[in-house]
């Protein structure tokens, strides 16, 4: 719930940083990142970059909560939406 400690994670974009860091994550608190995640990444698509590699590796290691958990079934139709406006645009 820390927002300032959120951004500083969520700058760092070295690889074995945020593998580590997803990998750590007990399932439940897995969602609760990705809806932050999320909701970061609809409110300033610019971030796109910066934010990818932390949703793509919460969803190579959390997998089959998130696709089972209904908490974040929100938080994926809305990363779904987003992919979907972005390949439209291009």
């Amino acid at each position: 719930g820390d927002r300032v400690l959120l951004e500083r994670c969520l700058s760092s974009t070295t690889p074995s940083v945020v593998v580590s860091t997803v990998a750590r994550l007990l399932p439940v608190d897995a969602a609760a990142f990705l809806r932050a995640a999320v909701d970061r990444l609809m409110s300033t698509p610019g971030r796109a970059g910066q934010l990818a590699p932390w949703i793509r590796a919460l969803l190579h290691h959390h997998t089959g909560y998130l696709m089972s958990a209904p908490a974040a079934q929100a938080p994926l139709a809305a990363l779904y939406q987003a992919i979907d406006a972005r390949v439209a645009a291009y």
